[in-house]
């Protein structure tokens, strides 16, 4: 196994998301959004899922899921993320039950 730090390939990278961490499994160089497909370089990547196994190119793509399970569990890089993080969920949440 590789960390996030070892050598790079090209292409798709095989990721275990841990929490608050994730390890390469397979080299390369970006990871796909689970809910919208997206590239994300794995330098740039801040938001999965731990229980999912999961990665997301933004906070709200995962609130459709938080809605659905409320149990799952979601890692982010920093604070500052984490408060823009959970503020997206709240207002998801919000808008689920309100509508």
């Amino acid at each position: 196994m590789l960390n996030k730090f070892g050598p790079s390939g090209h292409g798709e990278a095989q990721v275990q998301y841990l929490d608050g961490d994730f390890r390469v499994i397979s080299p390369g160089t970006y990871v796909r959004c689970a809910v919208t497909d997206a590239r994300i370089p794995l330098d740039e990547l801040k938001y999965w899922s731990v229980d999912l196994q999961e990665p997301y190119a933004v906070p709200s793509a995962v609130a459709p899921l938080a809605f659905r399970n409320r149990t799952i569990s979601f890692s982010v890089v920093t604070s500052v993320n984490a408060s823009r993080f959970a503020s997206a969920i709240k207002a998801a949440i919000s808008r689920s039950e309100n509508g």
